[in-house]
């Protein structure tokens, strides 16, 4: 999450001063990161750099000093997506080699390892601890209480109906969020976090369209560390540690702050 706060303000920051410091010290969260050989905190550090070049408009300039027909809208559109799709494939090739360079061969094998988490487990005991069958027990329970769920908390003790196995292991987390968000508190609690999703990504946007340089900059930086998570939480559950749901909830505050100045920008467009 700090990293992609970082990426962002790399990014978006308009004092160079400031970069020369915040590059260095994004390098050294990245090396951490891969030397913690987690290939989802890996992967999501690498959405979140591809999340970062949507917001890249190369041409946003030359459309200002230009008169807007049709035919530049079509060339300015053609032409950043042709720049993106080539800047998608440089990330991805160079983020590759840089995983494989800093990480060396325990973090590659981690990754051909990767096909296990998703297989069946358990030899003779059946203890059946991969992810493919924790998210099938989950499914089950999901579908038995689809409206308020088992209540939040009481995932470990309910999934002990669900899981096909001999008892050795008990999943004490889904190794989803959004599973688990689903088995915990049903359709009730997805309405409210989507209700929750749209207030925030309103105030976002309110704050990237800011006169302010440094909160734009802050902003999508809270936004890219946001969307780690979201997509680390496919295959983990980070944000059942207290210190990382405690920086996920600065992140959120950091992207949803409303100073006197967004307020009046919005009551200027409204």
């Amino acid at each position: 999450m700090s990293l992609g706060l970082i990426f962002g303000l790399v990014v978006a920051e308009v004092r160079h001063r400031r970069s020369l410091v915040l590059i260095p010290l994004a390098g050294v969260l990245w090396a951490t990161l891969i030397y913690s050989n987690s290939r989802g905190g890996i992967l999501a550090s690498l959405c979140q750099l591809l999340f970062l070049g949507l917001f890249l408009d190369p041409f946003r300039h030359d459309a200002k000093r230009h008169i807007e027909t049709i035919k530049n809208r079509i060339q300015n559109l053609l032409g950043g997506f042709a720049l993106k799709a080539a800047l998608v494939v440089f990330i991805v090739i160079v983020f590759a080699y840089g995983v494989s360079w800093i990480g060396g061969e325990a973090v590659v094998n981690n990754f051909q390892l990767a096909g296990i988490a998703f297989s069946q487990q358990g030899g003779i005991e059946r203890e059946n601890t991969s992810r493919k069958q924790i998210w099938s027990s989950t499914w089950k329970m999901i579908k038995a209480h689809p409206v308020a769920g088992v209540g939040f908390g009481g995932y470990w003790t309910a999934i002990t109906n669900y899981h096909d196995a001999s008892g050795a292991f008990t999943p004490q987390e889904a190794h989803n969020d959004y599973l688990e968000l689903l088995a915990s508190g049903g359709l009730i609690s997805c309405v409210l976090v989507v209700w929750f999703v749209a207030v925030l990504l309103k105030r976002a946007r309110e704050n990237l369209s800011s006169l302010d340089p440094y909160r734009r900059a802050l902003c999508l930086g809270a936004l890219t560390g946001i969307f780690g998570v979201l997509i680390h939480n496919f295959v983990d559950f980070g944000l059942h540690v207290t210190i990382n749901a405690l920086v996920f909830c600065v992140l959120i505050v950091i992207a949803a702050y409303r100073s006197d100045e967004g307020i009046d920008v919005a009551e200027a467009r409204d």
